[in-house]
């Protein structure tokens, strides 16, 4: 039986700890291993920065009330931002944070942390995602066939993928 603090929470905690670890060691990198900065004025930088984060967390805020914390598990959602990606709040942490670092620092390093983290997070979202099979059964599975993990399809929806029973 999962815990409640797995069901709620999942690999979050864990995923936010790696984010947090590879982007400073992705800056403490540049120190070692010299790659060219980002050639924009740190203005320039600080503002796509701040703007990364400002979309971030309205994404976040869209996300969490789309489905709270404490609905995690009980109820398949796929509207809202749940209907572009599988797991909207791991990619809005990992782009708003990753991409935020990015333009602060503007080393390439920072890119290469944020590829890490989405390598790490297929893996490590496979256990909750297990979980919302066992939960959900075929409805959970339909879903996952029509919607990605992360990043959105660039092409719309066909008609019939819209309407999904519970």
């Amino acid at each position: 039986m999962v815990k409640a603090y797995e069901r709620i929470f999942g690999s979050g905690p864990l995923l936010l700890a790696l984010t947090i670890i590879l982007l400073v060691a992705a800056v403490r990198l540049q120190h070692l291993v010299w790659l060219p900065l980002l050639p924009w004025s740190a203005s320039i930088c600080l503002g796509l920065a701040g703007l990364v984060l400002i979309l971030g967390g309205v994404s976040l805020i869209w996300s969490l009330r789309t489905l709270p914390l404490t609905e995690r598990g009980r109820r398949l959602v796929t509207e809202g931002p749940y209907q572009y990606v599988r797991h909207p709040l791991y990619s809005t942490m990992f782009l708003s944070l990753g991409l935020a670092a990015f333009f602060v620092t503007r080393t390439f390093w920072v890119l290469v942390a944020i590829g890490s983290l989405f390598a790490l997070a297929h893996l490590l979202v496979r256990r909750e995602e297990a979980f919302m099979e066992r939960c959900f059964g075929e409805a959970w599975r339909t879903y996952a066939r029509r919607t990605p993990r992360f990043f959105p399809r660039w092409r719309p929806r066909k008609r019939n993928d819209e309407a999904m029973g519970p």
